[in-house]
């Protein structure tokens, strides 16, 4: 770093890159947090934080209850923010939201019982029998669909967690399958 281009003194920067500084004076913290264009607050190790948010936590809308599951750190708060920037998270939160909200399931209820009373009117005005194979085409043809958008945000959910495991293999705090498995078979 130049002390020309932060302004500063030599020695003071010298002191600051070998950790022999008592205190900063906040006028040279911020003269280095615009120099590396960070938040003071991060250069202080106050957030992690690259950018600062302009706005609030209610912004946000998280309620009490989530903001206190956040800050006890019960959870791995890292982990949901990986979650949180998959690429593939709208998708989960569209496809719960369809869920959630029953948004598409009175579309599908309606399009079983027209099926199902069509299946009928053919059946009663052919006298055509139960077991017939177009009967039970039509029968088979409904959808239910509590079961079918229900899978559908596991099935985004298994996707992001499969993508964030594979990404995470090779760190020194992730598991490996295999010598996992030979640590197992060694204490039998």
């Amino acid at each position: 770093m130049s002390h020309f281009a932060t302004g500063l003194g030599k020695s003071t920067i010298s002191n600051y890159e070998n950790d022999e500084y008592k205190e900063m004076q906040p006028s040279i913290l911020q003269k280095l947090a615009d120099f590396y264009n960070v938040p003071l607050t991060y250069l202080m190790g106050i957030t992690d934080n690259l950018t600062e948010s302009k706005s609030s936590i209610d912004d946000l809308h998280l309620d009490d209850d989530t903001v206190r599951i956040l800050k006890e750190k019960k959870i791995n708060n890292r982990l949901l923010c990986e979650v949180i920037k998959h690429p593939s998270f709208g998708n989960l939160m569209s496809d719960l939201q369809i869920y959630v909200d029953n948004l598409a399931g009175s579309y599908i209820d309606y399009l079983n019982s027209y099926i199902t009373e069509m299946r009928d009117h053919i059946k009663k005005k052919a006298d055509i029998p139960d077991d017939d194979f177009y009967m039970k085409t039509m029968e088979k043809s409904t959808i239910n669909g509590d079961e079918y958008f229900g899978d559908l945000p596991e099935s985004d959910l298994k996707k992001i967690a499969k993508d964030i495991r594979d990404a995470h293999k090779k760190d020194w705090d992730t598991g490996d399958e295999k010598s996992f498995g030979n640590i197992l078979l060694c204490n039998k």
